[in-house]
């Protein structure tokens, strides 16, 4: 079997999809919780906010856009 280096097989492109999921998710995180810590909210809702982040990762991030941030302005 003849392979071509210039098509990439299917685990490399696995590969590439999920490590380009996980980095789009890590930006987010980020994003969230930058956003958390430039609120008005006080110093215990801000570390309560970015460990719910943290632990519950996309619920977390989810629910700081939808109630956290309404709530806290």
């Amino acid at each position: 079997m003849v392979v071509n280096p210039l098509i990439p097989s299917l685990p490399d492109m696995i590969f590439s999809f999920f490590g380009c999921i996980a980095l789009i998710g890590f930006a987010l995180f980020i994003w969230t919780v930058v956003d958390i810590w430039r609120s008005n909210a006080t110093e215990e809702r801000k570390i309560l906010w970015t460990i719910l982040a943290l632990v519950a990762n996309l619920i977390g991030m989810i629910l700081w856009f939808a109630v956290g941030r309404k709530t806290n302005k």
